[in-house]
C-alpha cells in the first residue's frame, strides 16, 4: 500500500491517513518527478515505497479506483431455501434454526410450546415432521416438505408464529440440508438425537425430554 498525502508536505490532508490497497499504484501530482525515490522504513522495520504526495483530485480518483474510502459494508445475503423443481415432493430435509442470542438457554423455558407447534404443523399438513429436538439456543427438525407453499415459507412462517408466541427472536435464517440417497436416515436421525447427550445436557438420548417423537 501507499500512504496519501496533501498537496502540502507538511500537514495530512485534512487530518486524515488513507491506506492504499496495492492493486492502486502509485499516483504522482502534475507536474511531479517520476525518479524513484529511495526506500524508507515502516511499520515493524519493513521496507517500502515512500510516500507520494498528491492532490486531491487524485485522492478522489483513488477512492473511485479501489473503492476503499467509499464507507459501503457488505451486504448479508439470504441463502437460497426454495425447493428445485425437479427435486421430488417426500425428500427428507435436516434443518438447524439458531436462536438470535447463542450460547443462552433462551429455548428451554418455551421448549414445551416450539414442539406442540411443530407437531401441529404435521397435523395440519404444512410438513411431515419426522423429528425435532429442541436445544437451549437452537433446535433441529428432520421434515419433509410439499412443492407448495415449499420449505422457505413454510419454515419462516413457523418461526414468525412461534417468535410472537414466545416473546424471542430467531436469527434472520436458518441451515438445511437434503438427505441424498447415500445418506442414511437412521444415522442421521441418531446424531440428532445424540445432541443433548453431547453437549453434557443428560447421559442418554432417552432422557432429554424436549424432542418429538418420545
Amino acid at each position: 500500500g501507499c500512504r496519501v498525502w496533501g498537496s502540502d508536505r507538511g500537514s495530512w490532508l485534512r487530518g486524515r491517513l488513507f491506506l492504499v490497497g496495492p492493486r492502486c499504484g502509485r499516483r504522482h501530482a502534475p507536474g511531479a518527478s517520476r525518479t524513484p525515490r529511495p526506500t524508507r522504513r515502516w511499520w515493524g522495520g519493513a521496507s517500502g515505497p515512500a510516500a507520494t504526495v498528491i492532490g486531491l483530485s487524485d485522492v478522489v480518483n483513488l477512492s473511485q479506483d479501489c473503492g476503499t474510502m467509499s464507507g459501503s459494508r457488505p451486504t448479508r445475503r439470504r441463502l437460497p431455501h426454495d425447493i428445485p423443481s425437479w427435486i421430488p415432493d417426500g425428500e427428507i430435509y435436516f434443518l438447524t434454526i439458531c436462536a438470535r442470542e447463542r450460547g443462552e438457554s433462551v429455548l428451554m423455558e418455551p421448549a414445551g410450546r416450539l414442539v406442540e407447534s411443530a407437531v401441529f404443523y404435521h397435523q395440519i399438513q404444512r410438513w411431515h415432521l419426522h423429528l425435532i429436538v429442541v436445544m437451549p439456543d437452537h433446535l433441529h427438525l428432520l421434515a419433509s416438505f410439499p412443492a407448495t407453499p415449499g420449505l422457505r415459507t413454510t419454515v419462516s412462517a413457523w418461526k414468525s408464529f412461534t417468535a410472537k408466541e414466545s416473546g424471542f427472536r430467531w436469527q434472520t435464517d436458518f441451515f438445511e440440508h437434503r438427505l441424498r440417497a447415500e445418506e442414511s436416515f437412521d444415522e442421521k436421525a441418531h446424531y440428532v438425537r445424540m445432541n443433548p447427550v453431547r453437549a453434557g445436557l443428560c447421559e442418554a438420548w432417552p432422557d432429554w425430554p424436549h424432542r418429538w417423537p418420545q
